[in-house]
């Protein structure tokens, strides 16, 4: 063994350092334990020598499946991230708004840029007005309809089905959802005076508001100028 005070090494029965007379005690053995405790595997102690004196290094294994439930609780909590916020109803309504009135300003555009009745025939009429769409809107199908000698424009935004459901108990989604239902019914106005000029005095203009949690369903429904439904109203 070694001297606790100065490290240099003396028998194993001495009482005293030969070196520096500290007195020495002898380790005291463990007690017995019927049913020790399982530990993690570790490698063996191995003496080094540094200047001299002798120093002991210790080897400790990395985690094992047995001590996985004690380093676990010095992982550090993961913070919840917050939930993405829906786009708010009055939002959904006034920019859908704001969007049939970029419609409405290229529509008249269109119609006063001189095409009438040279636009060709009514698929290139409903072309210059997909075009035309396309830059006012992100959601929107259009489509001419023979057999009923009609061209229906669709179009609808996230939220606004939900706000809808709110504009008769609230006075600034019921501001809104008027501002909206007399954007579309100007566009639809708007889009036949268009057709007419073309040559296509017979053909009808059908703008509607779909449904964002149901396509199937309509919201709105204006044609040729006039709200034929409204869901509000019902």
């Amino acid at each position: 063994m070694f001297c606790t005070n100065c490290g240099n090494p003396v028998a194993d029965d001495a009482k005293f350092c030969a070196n520096c007379g500290n007195a020495l005690t002898p380790p005291a053995a463990p007690a017995a334990d019927p049913t020790p405790a399982p530990q993690p595997a570790s490698a063996p102690l191995e003496l080094e020598e540094d200047d001299g004196k002798a120093v002991y290094a210790e080897h400790i294994a990395e985690p094992t499946a047995d001590n996985t439930e004690f380093y676990s609780q010095y992982t550090p909590p993961v913070t919840p991230q917050p939930a993405a916020k829906k786009k708010g109803s009055k939002t959904a309504l006034l920019m859908i708004a704001a969007l049939v009135l970029i419609a409405i300003a290229g529509i008249a555009l269109l119609f006063g840029g001189g095409n009438g009745e040279d636009s060709g025939s009514i698929h290139d009429v409903v072309a210059e007005l997909d075009a035309l769409l396309a830059d006012s809107f992100e959601d929107y199908t259009i489509e001419y309809d023979e057999e009923d000698d009609c061209i229906m424009i669709a179009t609808w935004s996230d939220g606004v089905a939900e706000a809808t459901q709110y504009v008769s108990s609230n006075s600034e989604l019921k501001a809104s959802w008027q501002e909206l239902r007399a954007n579309m019914n100007t566009m639809s106005d708007t889009a036949k005076d268009y057709v007419d000029a073309c040559g296509y005095e017979d053909t009808s203009v059908i703008v509607s508001l779909l449904n964002d949690l149901n396509l199937d369903n309509v919201l709105l429904l204006c044609i040729d100028g006039q709200v034929f439904y409204d869901c509000t109203e019902e």
